[in-house]
């Protein structure tokens, strides 16, 4: 069974429809709000499949159900149908829907597309509506696995039984996070410009400047939303204005897209109400009469800037561990260093924290978490959860620096910096550490690798595993944890009774000379590119508010684009490896792995074709 990990919430709507403002349309509907990429789920059984959604929305009620389309296999399957029911209903273990059921093909797109020979109206009480299929062969992953979904959390998005696997209706959408691809087909009275409106519960705004609110706009209508007029209330301050969507939100019933609502600035700290309605869609009046939600919201005296902490945890013998290296590599080059990593290595060269000292309960790897406490996340889900969890506004800011307390460079002492946006009490929050070394190296390391081939994986990083054998040597490590000194927090390293915008100082040694891996060898290759994260942490309710890293022990800067522009860093040696990681001195025509050392200490992997 596959079961997908990342769960993507569905934002709450406050919206009404004006019935004076419908006219005829058809308009689709889906679970797949996001409009993300279909994944396979399923059992990897020989049986027979049924899986359904439900359409239980007050504002549908009266329209009708004209058919639905859905990726589903065809090669190892048979038996396709497509029904509607008022309930979900067994009879001696089969699927009996009590409205229509009819035979269904798939198409050479891989898709069944269906029209009901009558469409059905919506009553108050909802309708299911569903599609069964048999596998007779699993002779390739669509088969295995041939319910088509996407990552989401819906209480009617998923519904399954099956003949073997799951012999009741099971709600695969609150249990494993995910909801059907499919798309209904409705026709009604639908206006084409219509939006609802939510945002958190809880919005912030630095104080005395002018600042956004998120706001998740939610289509309604028949027409893709490219512009929406809004007006607002903070406070005693009103405003109004018109935004857009990055790209226009799809028309389709509850496809969903977020806009920056610009906020004029709130001149005193405080806690506030704040409203905010969306009066037009596409420059016309919006036909939902009712589009306005409600946020409490906090003035505070300065916006932090967020850095989530990733702590990952893998190692050399891991097959599905390059995920969690591409992912690393990916996120540090695009957000430089804003993005804050941590990998934790386990039964190999570079691992220097034993299991039972790691910070958080890992039960297999790779895994990650994020600011820790139960925000686990699969290294591979990083690129979309990590820029998601960036947006929350941290309840303090903080940052570190390192210098050498001795000639002879064996204490390295980190301090940080720190404040906080409201006063609290300090008694379970705790200033952490974490030293970590970039650029580790070594021509016989080896990394397991399971993504050979997996076309599926793209981009500079991916390619080191995906054009490389069962085993990948050259790699250059970034981020590895050398110490389990501080990775839990510091006592006392935070006052007790904490005010607002007073910053802190706090001074934590590293004794270099002892850092060795779980078999007592040196870890540590040059200690010039030390560095070290410090982090705000709550250690009650073991939840990580912000991260920093230092510059390097030398005074280099953690900045990538700094690094890069600074110094004008050259290339000091070159090596070359092939696609299996053996070292080749001199390499002819074909595809190589260059690793590059610049003057600056860092490490630079390309791919490489030589003529």
């Amino acid at each position: 069974m596959k079961i997908f990990k990342s769960i993507i919430p569905v934002a709450a709507v406050t919206a009404m429809m004006s019935p004076a403002s419908l006219c005829g349309a058809e308009l689709e509907f889906s679970y797949n709000t996001m409009d993300l990429e279909t994944q396979s789920y399923g059992y990897a059984k020989m049986e027979s499949y049924d899986v359904a959604i439900r359409i239980d929305d007050p504002v549908l009620v009266g329209t009708k159900v004209k058919g639905f389309y859905v990726p589903a296999g065809n090669v190892g399957t048979s038996d396709h149908t497509a029904w509607l029911s008022t309930e979900l209903r067994l009879d001696k273990k089969v699927n009996k829907p009590d409205i229509t059921s009819q035979t269904a093909t798939v198409g050479d797109d891989g898709y069944i597309r269906v029209n009901f020979d009558e469409p059905y109206t919506i009553t108050d009480k909802g309708v299911y509506v569903g599609y069964s299929l048999k596998v007779n062969e699993l002779l390739d992953e669509t088969d295995a696995y041939p319910v088509a979904v996407v990552e989401g959390t819906n209480p009617d998005g998923l519904y399954i039984h099956t003949s073997r696997s799951r012999l009741k209706w099971i709600d695969n959408s609150s249990l494993f996070g995910i909801v059907s691809a499919m798309t209904v087909v409705l026709e009604g009275d639908f206006s084409p410009n219509a939006a609802g409106v939510s945002t958190d519960e809880i919005v912030y705004l630095p104080v005395g400047k002018e600042g956004t609110v998120d706001a998740v706009i939610t289509n309604s209508g028949s027409s893709p939303i490219s512009s929406i007029g809004y007006t607002y209330k903070a406070g005693e301050i009103t405003g109004s204005g018109i935004v857009s969507p990055s790209s226009p939100i799809k028309a389709m019933y509850g496809a969903k897209g977020t806009v920056a609502i610009p906020v004029e600035a709130i001149p005193e700290v405080g806690t506030f109400d704040f409203s905010l309605t969306i009066d037009k869609v596409n420059g016309e009046v919006n036909a939902i009469s009712e589009a306005t939600c409600g946020a409490e919201l906090e003035v505070l005296p300065f916006i932090p800037v967020n850095r989530p902490l990733v702590e990952e945890y893998t190692g050399f013998w891991c097959g599905y561990c390059p995920v969690g290296y591409v992912a690393l590599e990916t996120l540090r080059k695009e957000y430089d260093d804003a993005f804050i990593a941590a990998a934790y290595h386990n039964g190999d060269e570079i691992s220097t924290v034993a299991n039972e000292l790691f910070p958080s309960y890992v039960e297999g790897f790779p895994s990650s978490f994020v600011n820790r406490g139960l925000n686990e996340v699969y290294p591979g889900d990083l690129g979309v959860e990590w820029p998601r969890l960036r947006k929350a506004v941290a309840l303090a800011e903080i940052d570190a620096s390192v210098e050498w307390a001795d000639a002879e460079k064996k204490n390295l002492v980190a301090t940080s910096t720190f404040r906080f946006v409201k006063d609290m009490n300090g008694a379970d929050i705790k200033i952490g550490y974490i030293l970590i070394a970039d650029g580790l190296t070594d021509p016989e390391w080896a990394q397991s690798n399971y993504l050979s081939g997996d076309t599926a994986l793209e981009g500079e990083y991916a390619d080191l595993f995906v054009n490389g054998g069962s085993k990948v040597k050259g790699l250059v490590f970034n981020d590895v944890v050398l110490s389990s000194e501080g990775i839990h927090g510091v006592d006392g390293s935070v006052p007790a009774d904490i005010k607002a915008e007073t910053p802190y100082t706090h001074s934590f040694t590293f004794d270099t000379s002892s850092v060795r891996n779980l078999d007592g060898e040196p870890v540590i290759q040059n200690p010039d590119k030390l560095r070290v994260i410090a982090f705000v942490y709550d250690s009650y309710a073991d939840e990580i508010f912000n991260s920093a890293s230092s510059d390097y022990a030398d005074g280099g800067s953690f900045s990538v684009i700094d690094s890069v522009g600074a110094g004008g860093a050259g290339v000091v040696a070159t090596e070359y490896f092939d696609l299996q990681g053996r070292r080749i001195s001199r390499p002819s025509s074909g595809l190589y792995m260059r690793a590059e050392k610049m003057s600056d200490g860092r490490n630079r992997v390309s791919k490489v074709i030589v003529k």
